[in-house]
């Protein structure tokens, strides 16, 4: 499996709790664009799954503190997520509410009830 992206050595940023977030840049072409892409902000590489699926973190959107999006997944605009894992097939955007692809929903997407850690503070 070849990597999809890479952590940005040039483009960081600290959260007000001293977290260093670092942009990631597309490895190979998918849905987010072409190899060399620029995409939003994670703490670690662990943050977006590296897998075979269309998962990306787009924008200014941020995904950090143990938070993963995988399976499908995307983050967009202003989204902070953190300390809760992400999986399934959904796009959360500005408002924070995931939107379930219907048609892509599997037995195994899952929404929180008490899904309240995504943020819209930058």
């Amino acid at each position: 499996m070849t990597k999809k992206f890479e952590l940005s050595n040039t483009e960081t940023k600290t959260l007000p709790n001293g977290t260093v977030l670092r942009r990631i840049v597309a490895l190979r072409n998918g849905p987010w664009g072409p190899a060399g892409t620029v995409g939003g902000w994670v703490e670690e590489e662990s943050n977006l799954s590296q897998g075979d699926d269309d998962s990306w973190i787009y924008d200014e959107a941020k995904c950090f503190n143990k938070a993963s999006i995988r399976d499908g997944w995307s983050i967009s605009g202003t989204v902070e997520c953190y300390g809760l894992a992400i999986s399934g097939l959904a796009t959360i955007k500005d408002d924070g509410l995931p939107e379930i692809e219907k048609e892509k929903e599997s037995k195994d997407s899952y929404i929180d009830p008490e899904f309240d850690l995504l943020k819209n503070l930058w």
